[in-house]
């Protein structure tokens, strides 16, 4: 058969061999053929050929050329190169990847030799084959091998390669012998893979003895010290295994055994086996010992030192730890029975095992208490103490009693063991009525014990005296003083005897002193006539004699005379009533002030006022009492102490005399005030009433005079919600104006008619502001007419005059009243009553008003002045305008002072007048013709008459008849015409704030003058008006400034660089620095030097 070697060339030679399409080694197709003309085909053997038939494929089908085998040689040759990084270990199940060459045909990867070393594979490729490890796999080389393939002569080793390093299996641990063991003793560890272990430890604590029992187990000895945890497997590779928190490994401690029969409290030894430090739990102060459980109880051991091969620890037994007894506590030979022992480990609160026991002494019983520790014969007492077990007998001994009994264990009951019993004090019939102290003793099967004076036996109560047992009073505190009063003795009062029937109850006690020598009580609540009480003190040994009391008995109401009424009705209260408490009898809550007491049978007394209806209560010494039902009261109807004016507060005295105007406040004073619904006054003709109040509280009432009241009467009436009616005490006074004369000069006397205002006094409105009174005059009566009568003083205004006086500052206000004004005192004038026109005048002015404002028409003068030397008024402007006082002998006379300039309109005679304040005239106008035809016109002959100097003015009469142009620039020329202007002093353009600007002028002659726009007019930019001074004051028209041509400069200057003034308006641009930042500025500058900004940009 031949030989061929994989991954070698061949040659196959025949005749039309080009027609080969494959050559195949069994079902491996060689690749890549050669052909060799038609003669032979070549190739190279499959990597992964095996030992089979070799055959060409044509298209005429397949041409076998019979079995050839294949041999392995150094080329193809099966190598392991080792486990490639990250699988060198492994447990078993895990899949790892072996490296190497010629991975073809492989038929077993085995990890170790024997059964169960071969794993589960998978050839990647040639060169990696994936493989499972098995749970046998040894610490070990991994051969990788064919069966399916040989060298020369069947030399498998070609066919077969180890890895180069070993694999490591990470074992899999499925049990322990053990979780716990002592030290010295063998802990077997079961699993698989554990051929690589080669040692165990715990908490990096290593075991001794370590022994691998081929793969499947280990075992190793338990070293002392804190081997508590989970094992770790040591590997040939330097790693560690854990086994898994499935595998906890505790170490033991082993009690052998502790000191018998020591107390509670005492010390005691346990001894045994690894007792370390390491694996005992210490206690929450630490140190080197042990927590040790005793029954329920622990207790802190410590370590000490070793004895007959044994670890010991020390400490005191706990002082809690419960004793008991076989049989009971009380038993006939009781046995002590034990509690485990054990030691907490440090895995706290976990404790090692064990079968001990301990079984603890008992020292003699001791008594520390006595419950109760007083009473009487037959009566159940409880002993406390420590120790009290197998308790067998008790002796009660009585040192002035007298009296020892002895008692036998079945009398005796455990309440807590050891801690508490109980048993029954002896009977004390026969001991003496003062009582005393007993000892008592108690033995048993672990001693005996006792206490002195552990009991007290009661004696029979006493009483000496009770305060107080007079005049007591029901529900009162009293107090009784005697021997034997122990705490829980009882009281109770009986009628005369102690016979059941006799009986009254018990009374409450609320102190008892620690002496047994007082009691504090409470006597009850009411005591009902018809009984002798007495008092007697019981307590569980016996009673005292009675102690006889006297008190107030409680009351009795068995009659109410009145069922329903009023405030102030009479009310007979009939029954028992001894000792009536001060506020003791009361409506409700309303207590009765004053009552008359019929002996202890009856009580009378008046309703209190503000009393709501309610039951009827009587508070007495001897208790308290109420009416069955209540007792309907209503308040009484509203009753007037007096009324005042206006809303504050009431005056210590009313006055019937004081007087009100309609709509003025009334306040009305008394009671029940807010019960009233209306109130009613007398009319012209009938009746009226209101019920809208300003307010209305209990004592007080507030309402407007109403219109319509009947001055005459003034009287009203309340009412209240029952139509019940008060009338008042004394009438309003209410004033009535029904005339007054008018148009008065200062000194004349004013009369007021009316009702009411008798008494009063008139104030006028003065010119400096409020009110002040007129000069007295006589004021009288007549029929049912009241006059006032009051001379006009000077300084009066127009406006309202009011009355006032009888307690009313503002008793009526006439709204109308209007003085004429006249003249005191003129200068100015020569000796001769001459002045020119032009000159100032002062006038000084009565009651001639207190609005004068500067430009107002003040003044008149009446005479033939006009232009026409015709009889006429003409009114002239004042210029400036001062109140003063005193005229002539009047130091208090108020004056109006007022300085005017006559200007040309009046050259003549005539007799000079204010102008009365009241009187508008239309003011736009300086003729008769606004004068004739007004209100003033008709008293002027009265004002001229009380002062009727005649006054001359000369002067060249200026008549400025026309001017233009009507409007211009500044200093441009006005042209005015006219006659005498020869007389003219100054022109003026007087601008809208009030400024008049003097102008330049020249006169051209008579009839013409030539004046230039100022300047400063520009600030007026709209209408100023044109005025003329000397020889007449004339202001003769409007003129309109505008804004002449604007001179445009059109270079920019430098900041602070501005351009010369100039009489036209301008426009030039200006550099400013704002901010840093510099910008130009545009602005108009007008003749008077002021400017307006236009525009501002920042610079380019």
């Amino acid at each position: 058969m031949p030989v061929f070697n994989p991954k070698r060339g061949f040659i196959l030679s025949g005749s039309n061999m080009n027609f080969t399409k494959n050559v195949s080694v069994g079902d491996k197709v060689v690749e890549d053929l050669i052909y060799l003309g038609t003669t032979g085909v070549s190739g190279l053997i499959p990597s992964d050929a095996i030992t089979e038939e070799l055959s060409i494929e044509t298209n005429d089908g397949i041409l076998s050329l019979g079995k050839i085998d294949i041999i392995l040689d150094s080329l193809s040759q099966v190598v392991a190169s080792g486990l490639l990084s990250g699988y060198v270990s492994g447990k078993a199940g895990d899949v790892l990847q072996i490296s190497g060459e010629n991975f073809h045909q492989i038929t077993d990867v085995n990890f170790g030799s024997g059964e169960g070393r071969s794993g589960a594979f998978s050839v990647i490729s040639e060169n990696i084959i994936e493989t499972i490890v098995p749970s046998g796999a040894t610490y070990d080389e991994i051969t990788v091998f064919s069966s399916l393939r040989t060298g020369l002569n069947g030399n498998e080793a070609l066919a077969s390669g180890k890895t180069y390093n070993k694999f490591i299996p990470i074992p899999t641990v499925t049990g322990f012998n053990s979780g716990q063991l002592l030290a010295g003793k063998e802990l077997i560890v079961n699993g698989v893979g554990l051929s690589g272990v080669t040692g165990l430890q715990v908490n990096d604590i290593l075991f001794t003895s370590f022994t691998s029992l081929d793969g499947t187990g280990v075992k190793a000895t338990v070293p002392a010290g804190n081997v508590r945890g989970i094992p770790e497997l040591l590997l040939q590779s330097g790693a560690k295994v854990s086994a898994g928190e499935d595998f906890l490994f505790k170490p033991y401690a082993e009690i052998a055994g502790i000191t018998p029969g020591v107390n509670i409290g005492d010390v005691a030894t346990i001894s045994g086996t690894n007792f370390n430090s390491g694996i005992l739990y210490t206690g929450e102060g630490g140190g080197t010992g042990c927590l040790v459980s005793i029954g329920v109880e622990t207790g802190n051991f410590k370590l000490i030192s070793d004895a007959g091969g044994y670890n010991r620890l020390q400490g005191h037994i706990p002082t809690g730890l419960a004793i008991n007894l076989s049989g009971g506590n009380i038993a006939i030979g009781p046995t002590i029975l034990t509690s485990p022992v054990s030691l907490f480990s440090n895995g706290f609160p976990e404790a090692y095992s064990s079968s001990q026991s301990f079984r603890p002494g008992i020292p003699s019983p001791d008594i520390t208490g006595v419950f109760p520790l007083s009473g009487v014969g037959q009566q159940a007492v409880t002993l406390e103490g420590d120790n009290l077990y197998g308790i067998t007998g008790i002796n009660f001994r009585g040192g002035n009693v007298g009296v020892g009994t002895e008692f036998s264990a079945q009398n005796i009951i455990v309440d807590k063991p050891g801690k508490s019993i109980t048993t029954v004090v002896p009977d004390t019939s026969n001991f003496n009525s003062a009582g005393g102290f007993l000892d008592i003793d108690i033995s048993g099967y672990y001693g005996t014990g006792s206490i002195t004076n552990g009991f007290f036996v009661y004696g029979t109560p006493s009483i000496s005296k009770v305060i107080p047992d007079t005049d007591v009073q029901p529900g009162s505190t009293g107090t009784i003083y005697g021997s034997r009063l122990y705490s829980g003795t009882t009281l109770r009062i009986y009628n005369n005897n102690i016979a059941p029937a006799n009986f009254r109850g018990n009374i409450e006690v609320s102190g008892y002193s620690l002496n047994h020598d007082e009691i504090v009580f409470n006597y009850p609540n009411n005591f009902q006539t018809g009984n002798n009480y007495r008092i007697r003190a019981t307590n569980e040994r016996g009673s005292s004699s009675l102690h006889a009391i006297t008190n107030f008995f409680g009351p009795t109401l068995s009659g109410v005379s009145l069922v329903s009424g009023e405030y102030g009705d009479p009310v007979v209260l009939s029954g028992y009533f001894s000792g009536i408490k001060p506020s003791g009898l009361k409506i409700g809550e309303k207590v009765v002030p004053s009552f008359t007491q019929v002996s202890h049978t009856g009580i009378s007394f008046d309703i209190p006022k503000r009393t709501a209806s309610d039951i009827i209560t009587v508070d007495t010494s001897g208790g308290f009492v109420s009416s069955t039902g209540i007792i309907n009261i209503s308040p009484s109807k509203p009753t007037i102490s007096g009324y005042f004016l206006g809303q504050g507060d009431a005056p210590d005295t009313f006055n019937s005399g004081q007087v009100f105007k309609m709509s003025d406040v009334v306040t009305v004073t008394g009671d029940f005030m807010s019960l009233v619904t209306g109130v009613i006054f007398s009319g012209s003709n009938t009746t009226f009433s209101i019920n809208n109040f300003v307010s209305q509280e209990a004592s007080l009432l507030k309402f407007n005079v109403p219109k319509g009241i009947n001055t005459g009467s003034g009287q009203f009436i309340l009412e209240d919600f029952k139509s019940r009616q008060t009338e008042s005490p004394y009438p309003i006074n209410v004033t009535n104006i029904s005339g007054y004369n008018n148009y008065l000069l200062p000194g004349e006397t004013l009369n007021i008619s009316g009702d009411k205002i008798s008494g009063l006094s008139a104030e006028f409105s003065s010119i400096t502001g409020g009110f002040f009174s007129g000069l007295p005059a006589e004021g009288s009566s007549t029929g049912q007419m009241d006059l006032l009568s009051v001379k006009v003083p000077t300084g009066v205004d127009v406006g309202g005059l009011r009355i006032s006086g009888r307690d009313n500052d503002d008793a009526g206000t006439l709204f109308s009243f209007l003085p004429l004004s006249i003249i005191s005192g003129v200068t100015g004038f020569d000796s001769n009553n001459k002045i020119e026109t032009g000159s100032i005048v002062a006038v000084s002015g009565i009651n001639a008003g207190g609005n004068l404002t500067s430009g107002e028409l003040s003044i008149g003068i009446s005479g033939t002045g006009n232009q026409n030397s015709l009889n006429g008024v003409h009114l002239y402007e004042n210029y400036e305008v001062a109140t003063g006082s005193g005229i002539g002998n009047n130091p208090n006379a108020i004056y109006t002072k007022i300085n005017f300039r006559p200007d040309n309109s009046f050259i003549g005679t005539g007799q000079l007048f204010v102008l009365n304040p009241w009187d508008g005239l239309g003011l736009d106008s300086k003729g008769s013709a606004v004068f004739y035809g007004s209100e003033s016109e008709e008293y002027l002959p009265r004002q001229i008459n009380v002062f009727p100097g005649e006054y001359i003015i000369t002067g060249t009469r200026v008549n400025a008849t026309g001017y233009g142009p009507s409007r211009g620039v500044t200093g441009s020329n006005v042209e005015i015409s006219g006659e005498g202007l020869n007389a003219v002093s100054g022109v003026f353009f007087r601008i809208p704030s009030g400024e008049n600007l003097e102008a330049d002028f020249t006169i051209n002659s008579s009839n013409k003058i030539t004046t230039l726009v100022p300047t400063e007019a520009i600030e007026a930019r709209g209408m100023t008006n044109i005025l003329l001074s000397g020889g007449t004051n004339q202001d003769i028209g409007e003129f309109e400034v505008i804004l002449d041509a604007s001179v445009v400069e059109f270079n920019i200057v430098e900041e602070n660089d501005v351009p010369a003034s100039s009489t036209r308006v301008g426009n030039f641009t200006q550099k400013e620095t704002v901010g840093g930042v510099v910008y130009l500025v545009t602005r108009t500058r007008f003749p008077d030097g002021t400017t307006a900004i236009v525009s501002s940009v920042p610079e380019a």
